[in-house]
């Protein structure tokens, strides 16, 4: 519990109660009693009167309330506020002071806060904060408190803003190796690996699937130098020297989608589960053009990609026999969104025939078939955004060297930075069973 702050009394009645204890025979208690205070706040009283005089009482209110150091007032100042009239000599501004003395301090008082709010006025239009105010009045001698109160300007941010604060001029140099090993014991100095990100950023041939390796972010790409190179660097590292050569993308925001997923199934090895989704890309030519999808959730792989002007049932029913075919096994199940090709009789038909569960997403859900649509985000931040297309046929062989890419050579975070044939590969050696929605 806090306790209250203890009452306040005038200098004068302090020196009168000390001084009628000193030229009296009353006792502590009598006088203590008769003025309703403690015996013990007396005799602290006395105790300083005895020892300083009459000084003692009024140390805290030399020339004022507002003034705390008088000697420090700059004579022009000291006349323009009438303090002259009070005491002639600033070191002779104490107290106690007659009622006459009393009143000129206090329109000695009101004459200083007209003119601080005056150069306040001043000082603003000329952008200069209060607190730089305060500081110049408070060094001519004049109370903190009555300072910030006139300005407005709180106690905390000026006594925070007053500390100490210690301002390296230039930051120790780090430790850097300047090399990185590689996985043959060699080593390859840093300038050598600027060089070679040099060439990746620049490579300008779409028709080459190492045309997409600028699009990686540094964790992947490192993964790639390790995997592709053998070049043991740390995505940290890859990443400031990406800063430094001013090769790192401009990061978009994402926005997320309430999680909502399909049925959960256990997959132990590809084929289980497919998911597939139609986007649209923007030609010169021919307009928007469709381009359709399936991927294997557990290896994603693509297992089917169908490109052209329009995409109906019919070719949805052609690409999954292709996809059936090129993975020489039937899906348990197929996972789409709620687009008419999919839903169409002929396509249900289709996947009844074959025992093939269909499985529809949420409306206006992307999350429910998220990682066909997680595919094709980065379809346009990785494919679209870094080329032009003439028609459909230019579309078709771009597409197939981002395959090329895709596939062989684009790490893939949720398969332990492995590519989809590399992965594949691995699992047919031994069979990693994990779950996916």
């Amino acid at each position: 519990m806090k306790h209250p702050r203890g009452k306040s009394y005038d200098p004068e009645f302090k020196l009168r109660l000390a001084k009628e204890f000193a030229e009296t025979d009353k006792t502590l208690e009598e006088i203590a009693q008769e003025n309703g205070i403690s015996s013990k706040t007396l005799n602290n009283w006395t105790v300083k009167y005895r020892k300083e005089g009459e000084a003692a009482f009024f140390k805290g209110s030399r020339g004022g309330s507002f003034i705390r150091d008088p000697n420090k007032i700059p004579p022009v100042l000291y006349k323009e506020l009438g303090l002259d009239k009070i005491r002639e000599n600033p070191s002779d501004l104490k107290g106690p002071f007659t009622e006459k003395e009393k009143l000129l301090l206090e329109i000695a008082e009101y004459k200083l806060q007209v003119k601080i709010l005056q150069e306040a006025l001043k000082k603003k239009r000329e952008r200069i904060t209060d607190r730089f105010l305060a500081d110049d009045y408070i060094g001519l001698g004049f109370a903190i408190k009555f300072v910030l109160l006139v300005l407005s300007f709180p106690r905390s941010s000026y006594y925070h803003k007053k500390k100490v604060k210690v301002i390296l001029v230039g930051k120790p140099p780090k430790r850097t190796r300047g090399f990185c090993n590689k996985r043959d014991g060699t080593m390859i100095t840093d300038i050598e690996l600027e060089e070679i990100l040099l060439e990746i950023f620049y490579f300008h041939d779409p028709y080459d699937p190492r045309y997409y390796l600028k699009v990686l972010g540094s964790k992947k790409l490192s993964k790639y130098l390790l995997n592709e190179m053998g070049i043991i660097v740390n995505h940290k590292k890859l990443h400031r020297l990406r800063k430094k050569l001013r090769l790192v993308r401009k990061y978009y925001t994402r926005h997320t989608h309430p999680v909502r997923r399909s049925t959960v199934h256990r997959l132990n090895r590809p084929g289980i589960l497919w998911e597939a989704d139609i986007k649209v890309i923007s030609t010169i030519t021919e307009g928007n053009i469709a381009l359709l999808d399936i991927i294997d959730v557990y290896s994603r792989e693509i297992v089917g990609s169908f490109i052209g002007n329009s995409c109906r049932s019919g070719d949805v029913i052609a690409l999954f026999r292709e996809a059936i075919l090129y993975q020489e096994s039937l899906p348990q199940v197929v996972r789409t969104d709620n687009g008419t090709q999919f839903k169409a009789n002929a396509v249900r038909n289709f996947f009844e025939k074959l025992n093939i569960i269909q499985e529809f997403g949420y409306r206006h859900n992307p999350d429910s078939q998220a990682h066909i649509e997680s595919q094709h985000s980065n379809v346009q931040r990785e494919f679209v955004f870094l080329n032009h297309f003439e028609d459909s046929q230019d579309v078709l062989r771009k597409y197939k060297v981002y395959m090329d890419f895709y596939h062989n050579l684009r790490p893939h975070a949720s398969l332990n930075y492995l590519t989809p044939n590399a992965f594949k590969e691995l699992n047919d050696e031994t069979p990693i069973q994990i779950v996916k929605p």
